[in-house]
Parts: structure tokens; C-alpha cells; sequence
């Protein structure tokens, strides 16, 4: 799996919570939206990171288009919810499985965590497709089967890959930042904008 768990910290639930469960149906609906749009606009920024580090075809731009979400609701009603974000085998499919390259690796886990140096190098030459260049390596400049592919030699290993911090580390860290400033303020205004306090990290809401 391939995903994390957001919701207000523990600090800022016990206090919104009293609000929170306070509120119509509808007005819970109203915060939940807010809660949504504020988790959809970090995937987009995060989709537009992963993209700016890659081609088309990379292991960057496959995983950006795996990324996904879903709510997981409290069963008294009462409690904030919380967010499920992480990477699909495709984007809606809210399996949080990772997406799964051509040759059968999860791309969504080695970017989030990062892999080792094979221990086991190749005994021929194999051609695999460019986009692969900026993960494998490799000798480009040569075709297959008349498509252009890059060379990888006998010997080749494939090499460590770095955990990509501008994967989940920073979205997670974006969306937690966001809830915790602005639900108070959503809390607030769906009880029409009446004086109330609550607090945040950043302190008291009236």
C-alpha cells in the first residue's frame, strides 16, 4: 500500500470536535466539502512537482497520474474525517495499491521509499523504452524492433533511487498544514459566522 492517513492532529480534533458535532447534516457536508477541495488542490500541485521532474513516460509522470484519495466517515457522525491520500493502480481506483510499471515494479513505492542497488546484474544486453533513461540508465541512441529504445549492458545492475520527498512527504505535510489553519474557519462560518472559539496550532478562532 501506498498511501497515508490526514485529519486534523489530535491537539486541534478535541477542540473542533465539540463544534464539529454540533453541526446540521448539512453544515457537516459544507466542512467535509472544504476538507475535499483543500486534499484535490495538493494532488494537483503535487502531480504538477512529480511532472516537472520528469518526461512523459517517467516514472515521475506515471506515478503523478496514479495519485488518489477517499474519506473515510466516523460511524457516530461526530468525528472530523479522515483523508486517505496515496497512489492507485489508477487514478479513481482508491486501492492505494501503487501503480505498476512494464516490467512489473511498483514505481509508487520506489518513489516514495526509495530502493536499494540490485544485487543481481544483467547476463546480456536488453533494450527497454528511453523514458527509463532518468531510473535505469543505460546507453540511448539505438533502436529495436524499429522503436528507439536505450541499451542496457551485461554487467548493468539496476541503481539505488532516492526516496522523492516531493511525493507524499510534501503533500502530506501541505494538506496538514492547510486543515489545520483553515477547518476551524470552515467550522465557524457553517454555524453562519457566530462567535465561537476554537483553537488551532496558530491559536484561538472567535
Amino acid at each position: 500500500m501506498v498511501k497515508f492517513f490526514v485529519q486534523p492532529t489530535v491537539y486541534h480534533a478535541k477542540n473542533a470536535k465539540m463544534g464539529f458535532k454540533n453541526l446540521s447534516r448539512d453544515a457537516k457536508e459544507v466542512v467535509v466539502s472544504g476538507m475535499s477541495k483543500i486534499v484535490k488542490q495538493e494532488l494537483d500541485n503535487a502531480r504538477t512537482r512529480l511532472k516537472s521532474k520528469g518526461v512523459r513516460g517517467s516514472i515521475y509522470d506515471k506515478v503523478s497520474e496514479s495519485m488518489d484519495f477517499d474519506i473515510i466517515d466516523h460511524p457516530n457522525d461526530a468525528q472530523l474525517p479522515t483523508f486517505v491520500v496515496g497512489s492507485s493502480s489508477q487514478r479513481g481506483a482508491q486501492d492505494f495499491m501503487g501503480v505498476t510499471g512494464s516490467r512489473g515494479a511498483n514505481l509508487s513505492a520506489i518513489l516514495h521509499f526509495g530502493k536499494k542497488k540490485a544485487s543481481s546484474p544483467l547476463f546480456k544486453a536488453i533494450p527497454v523504452k528511453p523514458s527509463a533513461y532518468q531510473m535505469l540508465g543505460g546507453f540511448s541512441g539505438a533502436t529495436y524492433k524499429g522503436k528507439p529504445v536505450i541499451w542496457l549492458m551485461p554487467g548493468w545492475a539496476s541503481p539505488a533511487f532516492a526516496r522523492e520527498p516531493a511525493f507524499l512527504d510534501q503533500t502530506y505535510t501541505n494538506i496538514q498544514r492547510k486543515f489545520e489553519l483553515q477547518v476551524p474557519d470552515m467550522i465557524r462560518q457553517a454555524y453562519g459566522n457566530k462567535t465561537m472559539i476554537l483553537k488551532s496550532k496558530e491559536g484561538m478562532i472567535q
